[in-house]
């Protein structure tokens, strides 16, 4: 996601929006929803000069608006989506180029909201025949995924969405690299999760610095989680309460069914920025960059001539 500053005179905004008492940006915020703040709802938010019937701005997408107070701005949040898994190699090298880059550019990770889902190509064993049992459960099968993906949705009938999520969940498992991939799965999320920014539930940057290490110069090994909690930041001890109790595999499972909320995917890394599918070798930077509206963070400098990388897909 990445936070575009419209700066607009005090006096206008309470003007465009014909608020006494109170600026804009705080009528704003107060009308938020819950679900706008996860980034559920896909709106249109147009200002308009009430006094000379002028637009001054029009903008639509998935989005939450933030008030900062303290200088008058309104912050339009848009959100972006990486769908991973632990060790698949093509999510390494990404790990290691395009979200490395990202992070070390300066000031560009604070323009920046990343929901990071670390479910990848992973899928739940199910037996009816309307749903996708699989001819060798607990072996990966790609076809298996993709009907899993078609039919495992939120608006599956009650009884097949349980038997995607719901039962025995946590023994259903089936990853496309085998159990120490599903279990590297739970280290990431729990790792996000818990040190997810909760306003609007993205990563954190705590949490993006244990996954550059974990899953980028660590490849994904779990004998690297204590080292990676350290570095960044992280109870290690609660870390793996996290990964190894309920609440790891509730988690996950809210990963597996946003995962499947963006369709069935091509393979993994699957980025999405501001609601469109950034193209295999195009640059994250240099989209996230060209996204900022207004002045641009020093790490955006030369974004226009980053050169994309080269990207495969598990």
């Amino acid at each position: 996601m990445f936070k575009k500053k419209l700066v607009v005179g005090f006096l206008s905004l309470m003007l465009a929006f014909g608020l006494a008492g109170c600026d804009q940006a705080s009528r704003v915020n107060h009308n938020l929803t819950e679900e706008a703040e996860n980034f559920n709802i896909y709106r249109r938010v147009t200002v308009i000069n009430c006094i000379k019937g002028d637009t001054l701005f029009s903008i639509e997408g998935l989005m939450n608006i933030e008030a900062d107070l303290q200088d008058k701005q309104l912050e339009l949040i848009v959100e972006v989506v990486v769908l991973t898994e632990s060790l698949c190699p093509d999510c390494v090298e990404f790990a290691n180029t395009e979200f490395k880059e990202v992070l070390n550019a300066e000031g560009v990770f604070d323009h920046v909201a990343m929901r990071f889902l670390a479910w990848g190509n992973a899928y739940t064993e199910t037996y009816s025949q309307d749903l996708c049992p699989s001819p060798t459960p607990g072996k990966y099968v790609g076809s298996v995924l993709k009907c899993w993906a078609t039919h495992c949705v939120r608006n599956a009938k009650p009884e097949l969405f349980a038997e995607c999520f719901n039962t025995s969940f946590d023994t259903r498992i089936t990853c496309q690299h085998g159990e120490d991939e599903c279990f590297g799965n739970r280290i990431e999320t729990c790792a996000v999760q818990m040190t997810r920014n909760i306003t609007d539930n993205s990563m954190s940057r705590v949490g993006a610095d244990f996954i550059q290490c974990y899953l980028g110069e660590n490849h994904g090994q779990k004998d690297a989680t204590l080292r990676c909690a350290s570095r960044a930041g992280i109870d290690y001890s609660k870390l793996m309460d996290c990964v190894n109790s309920d609440k790891g595999f509730a988690y996950l499972r809210e990963v597996a069914i946003q995962t499947n909320d963006y369709g069935v995917h091509p393979g993994v890394p699957y980025v999405i920025v501001n609601d469109v599918v950034l193209p295999d070798g195009d640059s994250l930077l240099k989209a996230i960059c060209e996204d900022i509206e207004g002045d641009k963070p020093a790490g955006c400098k030369g974004y226009n001539v980053l050169k994309n990388h080269k990207k495969s897909k598990c």
